[in-house]
């Protein structure tokens, strides 16, 4: 995270990211900008902050102590200026060990999700395979490359659920830009024109179903994206019957069903 530009010793414009904090320094920042009792700070603390870093242990769950006021039904941190910079205010005390507790307890989750996350891209990657062999027919080179063309044209039509403000239609193109580059790279590996490693020199995809089985997760997404509406649902359906949530999380997870339904 940058905290703001200077010139360089070229007269170039460069971003400065924020100081590097020694272990004290983080502790001073706890003490005297987050109302962290300093008793509760020893040496296991320090340790703690070194061994999983600052930005893991503190910043998730600094929210669950800085003030906060509703206004129309929705939380609004409040900010105080300290050291002539905008904070949020911490008016409860906050013992280290209740951080500790809080990152703690989110990692022992992550083994859940994680075995979750593998049976869902297992099974995803299963299904959009299957309807792209069997719906679009790409029994051959050449008819998997018609229909990954076609998909690129169809990249314009997507919603891909971004509200429509300037700054989300800036978000939307690079979305849809990424989304076509994704599909050129795939029709080159097919084709045989590919300059990258291990599809190039006129070498080209052998075994189809090994290379989208090895595809990205969020290339299979792309692709997903790109289905007719009635295969999009047909896989959908499948995936609730197989209770595909990250063994935690909803499968909203992906804005599968925002994005199509």
């Amino acid at each position: 995270m940058g905290d703001g530009m200077m010139k360089n010793t070229l007269g170039r414009d460069t971003l400065v990211y924020k100081k590097i904090r020694i272990i004290d320094e983080q502790v001073e920042i706890l003490v005297n900008n987050k109302n962290f009792i300093k008793d509760s700070i020893d040496d296991n603390a320090k340790d703690f902050l070194l061994r999983y870093n600052y930005i893991n242990v503190i910043t998730p769950f600094k929210y669950k102590y800085a003030e906060l006021k509703i206004i129309n039904d929705r939380p609004h941190y409040i900010k105080i200026k300290i050291d002539n910079v905008m904070r949020h205010a911490y008016n409860k005390e906050v013992d280290f060990k209740e951080i500790e507790n809080h990152f703690m307890m989110e990692r022992a989750s992550y083994q859940f999700i994680a075995s979750g996350l593998i049976t869902f891209e297992t099974t995803f990657k299963s299904l959009v395979n299957y309807y792209l062999f069997t719906e679009y027919k790409c029994d051959n080179d050449l008819e998997l490359i018609c229909t990954v063309r076609h998909f690129i044209q169809s990249v314009k039509f997507l919603n891909l659920g971004y509200e429509f403000n300037d700054k989300k239609t800036e978000a939307n193109k690079r979305r849809k830009s990424h989304i076509r580059r994704s599909f050129d790279k795939i029709i080159a590996e097919l084709e045989g024109t590919s300059d990258e490693f291990p599809f190039c020199g006129g070498n080209k995809v052998s075994n189809i179903f090994v290379y989208f089985d090895k595809m990205t997760l969020k290339n299979i997404i792309n692709i997903f994206y790109c289905f007719d509406k009635e295969i999009q649902l047909i896989i959908f359906e499948h995936m609730k019957r197989y209770k595909l949530n990250l063994n935690s999380l909803e499968i909203s997870v992906l804005k599968i069903d925002y994005l199509t339904l």
